[in-house]
């Protein structure tokens, strides 16, 4: 009710105003209750639009429930189809690796025994090669060491009997020219000692003859030579036994000379034949020793030759062989790393896949998570020990085995980073649950991780 202020200076007009109160006082009552009936129905329409409401909230929270759970059974679908999707490819790709893997390191070992094969075939025949030229180089380095031996103590008998021998010739004619020379010579002073003789004897024989003219011209005795017939006579016969004696000692003289220049000749040309026959032999030992050694040089060069003609063939043939295998070898490494560039893309391409798959699944699932968490419930991702198959969870999940998201499986992961996932059911409390192995207690120590939605407290 309004409160209305007047100021009032005389008591008249009390009444009037009085009256005037009331009948305001009155609208105001028919107002305020008009007001308050507008209020009232007010309130009641609005209590009816409020239930009206509500019904269409609820109904619309039914259809979003029901529209969600769908989602999430077709989400659950998808996520069971797409895990499914991904262990079958990963089985395949690992089936398919694990084949090329079998197959390249077959291919490889097959090559690789190939190649040791050839190799231990080559180093076999190159050590018979290296072992026969080795023995070829013995035996030739032995021949020509017994040649040069026998040339050594050729050129040491040459140089020793030979040249000996020769020294010895000359040495021996030098002697004998000397001799010969000192013969002569003592011949020549013989002669002239004996001409000289001779020539005293004569001139003796003059004096005598002079002493004897004198004598005749000075004696008369007739029994000495006192006449001129008388000494022509005597001369005559003095002069023939000179000359005779005279005759006889050149003649023996020449006699003696002439043999001991043939002797000498004689000698000379026996040392001389000797010297030849020495020389021819000499010569004609070289001459067989130059062509043994000459014939051996021959024979071990051309040995020689085809050692190396047989080690070069062998080396281009081994070589050849090598560059096959070599070949082959890069050929299926490049078939196989090919291979394998395909199997790796087509797993790149796989997990870029799979990942973008798990992305959506990921987003989807944590619309979800907040979803639900606005409903009251708390995603949980738990890490337990089997044991006798089972697993028990710190909180009840919420809608029991249902509430265990990833289609109610749990995943364990190995050393080398391998994930297996395996079913659960319902244990004999809301916490506990069994997990389906392929055999009895297979998973029993090994961690596993959970992943549940549980009621928030």
């Amino acid at each position: 009710m309004a409160i209305i202020v007047r100021n009032k200076s005389t008591i008249w007009g009390l009444n009037a105003d009085l009256a005037a109160l009331q009948a305001a006082d009155t609208a105001e009552l028919n107002r305020a209750t008009a007001a308050e009936l507008v209020l009232t129905n007010g309130l009641a329409q609005e209590v009816l639009d409020r239930i009206a409401g509500d019904v269409a909230v609820s109904a619309s929270l039914t259809t979003e429930v029901n529209r969600a759970t769908a989602a999430e059974g077709v989400l659950t679908a998808n996520l069971a189809q797409e895990v499914l999707d991904r262990i079958a490819g990963d089985v395949a790709v690992a089936a398919d690796l694990a084949s090329e893997v079998t197959r390249a390191t077959a291919a490889e070992g097959v090559l690789d025994g190939k190649v040791t094969t050839e190799k231990n075939r080559a180093m076999a025949a190159e050590l018979v090669l290296t072992n026969d030229l080795a023995s070829e180089v013995t035996r030739a380095t032995a021949a020509e060491g017994v040649l040069t031996s026998g040339l050594s103590t050729l050129q040491s008998y040459v140089d020793t009997t030979v040249n000996s021998a020769i020294t010895t010739l000359t040495s021996d004619i030098a002697d004998e020219t000397t001799a010969r020379m000192a013969a002569d010579a003592a011949e020549v002073i013989a002669r002239d000692a004996a001409i000289l003789v001779e020539t005293n004897a004569r001139i003796a024989d003059v004096s005598d003859l002079t002493d004897m003219i004198n004598f005749v011209k000075e004696n008369v005795d007739p029994a000495a030579i006192d006449s001129l017939t008388e000494i022509i006579t005597a001369f005559q016969a003095a002069d023939s036994d000179i000359n005779g004696a005279i005759t006889t000692l050149a003649n023996a003289a020449g006699a003696d000379l002439d043999a001991e220049i043939a002797r000498a000749e004689a000698a000379e040309a026996a040392i001389a034949a000797d010297l030849a026959a020495e020389i021819v032999l000499a010569r004609a030992n070289e001459g067989t020793l130059s062509t043994a050694i000459t014939a051996e040089a021959t024979r071990a060069t051309g040995a020689e030759a085809t050692l190396t003609s047989n080690l070069a063939s062998e080396v281009t043939r081994a070589t050849a062989a090598e560059g096959v295998l070599t070949s082959n070898l890069t050929t299926e490494v490049n078939r196989a790393t090919a291979a394998e560039l395909v199997l790796t893309n087509d797993l790149a391409a796989e997990v870029t896949r799979a990942t973008a798959a798990e992305g959506v699944l990921t987003a989807d699932l944590a619309t979800e998570v907040a979803a639900r968490k606005a409903g009251s419930s708390i995603p949980v991702l738990e890490s337990v020990v089997v044991a006798g198959n089972n697993i028990m969870l710190t909180s009840a999940p919420q809608q029991g085995v249902n509430g265990i998201l990833n289609f109610a499986t749990v995943r364990y992961i190995d050393g080398n980073g391998l994930a297996y996932d395996a079913p659960v059911t319902a244990g004999s409390s809301d916490k506990e649950f069994i997990v389906s192995v392929d055999s009895s207690n297979q998973w029993d120590g090994f961690s596993v991780f959970v992943q549940y939605v549980k009621a928030a407290v």
